[in-house]
């Protein structure tokens, strides 16, 4: 994959396959030589490393996680992962889980 001088993923020349509006970031699903990636926003730079740390220290940790690299994608700053969906998985956002487990832990005390 290309990168610019500061090290960020090149992303204009993926294809767009659609937009993704679950949770509170702007994401975008793209392909290039049939590889699906997820392109995700963040609000700062503080947020787009505090994604890339917190998955490299998940990763530390033990836990499977999503792989993040910084990214440059129409105009904007993000992350990019390769896409680590198997057939008939589904995404589950970060606050909707929280929210759950909340409600769970609620019901159980």
């Amino acid at each position: 994959m290309k990168r610019d001088k500061f090290g960020r993923v090149l992303l204009d020349d993926f294809e767009v396959l659609n937009y993704n509006i679950m949770g509170r970031k702007e994401k975008v699903w793209l392909c290039k030589n049939d590889k699906k990636y997820l392109f995700k926003t963040g609000s700062s730079f503080y947020e787009i490393y505090a994604e890339i740390i917190a998955a490299e220290l998940a990763h530390q940790c033990g836990f499977d996680t999503a792989e993040y690299e910084p990214a440059f994608y129409n105009g904007k700053n993000g992350v990019v992962t390769p896409s680590f969906l198997r057939y008939g998985d589904i995404i589950i956002s970060g606050e909707r889980y929280l929210s759950n487990a909340k409600n769970i832990a609620f019901e159980n005390n």
